[in-house]
């Protein structure tokens, strides 16, 4: 979810003068302090996205709609787990501990923690958990408390009219989770009884289910960041950005 998409938008539109926000701060690759001014300025630039900058082709993080979302079943949720409509909470308050986007070796590395994140979705569940029987369609929400984002993208350069662009060559995230939270509502097929089972059984075994679905959250946040990416850097030049 995107964690890191608020991170990198801040960060690229840094010093665009002619389409940067007077509400973002600004850093020159110039500043000895470069590195400092760009995280500093990456912590301020989340607090912004708070609405669309449609000059930059920058969607609103709080929420950030996310139309599907599919993840995989695996040995404790053999079930197709398909959600749609998803609105996704917490993004703008990311706290970030490293942004570093080096310009010679074109590497951004990228961490931060959000105390709370939240996908409410729209869902259908069908398959086994934990060996119960489970069909069922309605609202859930899932809450990752303390979500730990690491991002590492490798940039190619692009020269258009005598102007330096970056395109993502390579891009990774990875997380880790201190506790996830599970809620589905709504037309259980079996009742309300089964409803709570499964609600209970989801929670009590939250570790060994965030270990098989975590990948895919993953996937659609560094997809969805790299998509974002390549929109801004290949709009607005290195020159334009960083001086």
């Amino acid at each position: 979810m995107t964690v890191l998409t608020c991170i990198l938008a801040a960060t690229v539109i840094i010093t665009c003068s002619a389409t940067i926000p007077p509400n973002f701060k600004r850093c020159q690759r110039t500043n000895p302090q470069f590195q400092t001014c760009l995280l500093e300025a990456a912590q301020h630039g989340v607090q912004q996205l708070t609405k669309p900058y449609q000059e930059l082709d920058l969607p609103n993080l709080e929420p950030l709609e996310v139309a599907a979302l599919t993840v995989s079943g695996g040995s404790t949720v053999s079930a197709g787990q398909n959600f749609s409509s998803c609105s996704v909470h917490g993004l703008t308050g990311i706290k970030l501990d490293k942004f570093r986007l080096d310009l010679k070796t074109k590497i951004l590395e990228a961490s931060g923690t959000i105390k709370r994140m939240k996908f409410s979705c729209r869902y259908e569940l069908d398959g086994r958990t934990f060996g119960v029987p489970v069909q069922s369609q309605g609202n859930s929400t899932i809450a990752f408390d303390a979500f730990k984002a690491n991002f590492f993208a490798l940039f190619d350069e692009v020269l258009r009219a005598g102007k330096t662009y970056y395109q993502t060559a390579y891009s990774e995230m990875t997380s880790s989770v201190d506790k996830v939270d599970f809620q589905f509502d709504h037309n259980f097929e079996g009742g309300k009884v089964l409803e709570n089972v499964v609600k209970r059984i989801l929670n009590e075994n939250w570790r060994e289910i965030s270990g098989e679905i975590q990948a895919d959250y993953n996937g659609v946040i560094r997809q969805t960041l790299t998509k974002i990416i390549d929109r801004i850097l290949n709009k607005v030049s290195i020159e334009e950005l960083f001086g």
